[in-house]
Order: structure tokens, then sequence, then C-alpha cells
């Protein structure tokens, strides 16, 4: 049986219209919110795959990278190019990222003072830190400090660094 007027429903161009651009924008909302939840994950990942480089790092070369949380020394500077060579096979853009993390955290930072020693792979005596060096990691202490709040705890390794 054929329909009636009053049993179609009919609908204006400005209507469909409107239907239609609320159905983009609720697809393009879902398309940002499945990017921004991807771009996490991958963040995430990569922080993850940090710590773990960090972990081997500490395995491979224990006398060089002490574990998170343990007193740090400062490293030989270069040590990036002594550890591909020594591993050949390492990612060097994790080894960079891993490398920037351990030497952008508070242990690390407090014991960069004047005059300490740069340690090399095997933990050999590898340069001394010099002013403008320690002068710099004061800067970045100051700055996590700040940030993150807390005082920079004593390093057994040497002196305190102020963090002022």
């Amino acid at each position: 049986m054929p329909r009636t007027a009053a049993e179609t429903e009919t609908f204006t161009a400005a209507e469909l219209a409107a239907v239609g651009a609320a159905m983009d924008a609720s697809i393009a909302h879902g398309l940002e919110a499945a990017a921004a939840n991807q771009a996490k994950s991958e963040r995430k990942q990569f922080r993850i795959n940090i710590a773990a480089m960090r972990t081997v790092l500490s395995r491979r070369f224990p006398k060089a990278f002490l574990s998170k949380g343990s007193v740090k020394r400062p490293l030989a500077l270069g040590i990036d190019k002594a550890i591909i060579e020594a591993w050949p096979d390492v990612d060097p853009v994790l080894l960079k990222e891993a490398l920037w993390d351990y030497t952008r955290g508070m242990k690390y930072l407090v014991s960069c003072i004047e005059g300490a020693e740069r340690v090399g792979l095997d933990g050999s005596p590898a340069g001394l830190i010099t002013a403008d060096q320690a002068g710099f990691a004061k800067g970045l202490l100051k700055k996590l400090t700040k940030k993150f709040g807390g005082t920079p705890k004593r390093n057994n390794a040497g002196p305190a660094m102020e963090a002022a």
C-alpha cells in the first residue's frame, strides 16, 4: 500500500545539512580522541622503552650506570660513542633518550659538582666536571626542584650541591 504524505517525513535541505554537519563533527571528535589516545599510548610505550634501556645499560655497564634510585656518578663526555662502539646493535635514538633521562635526574645532577670525577663505561676515571658544567647542572637542578618541589639529597659520591 502506498504511504500518505502524513506518514512520510520530509526534511529541508537546511535540516539535512545540519544533521550532516553534526555527524561530521561527531566523527571528527571521535577521530581526534582516537589520535590523542594513540599518541598518549605511544608516549607511554616510549617511556617504558627508555626505562628498559636504562635497565639494560645498568646491567651491561654496571660500573658506569647505576640502577634507578641509586647514587649516580658523572659520566664521561662522549659516553654515547663508547656505548655504540661496545654495543653496535644499540638503537641510537633510544640510547640518546635514555642518556638524556639518566643525566637529567636529580641524583645525577647533584653529583655534578666542580671537580667531581667522571667515569667511563668500565668505571675508570674519565675527566673532571668543570665550573661551567657544574653551573649548568646546578641550573637544571634549580628548575627541577622548582617544578617538582623537594630538596636534592646529599649524594654520597661527593658534597651536596646547593639548589639555590
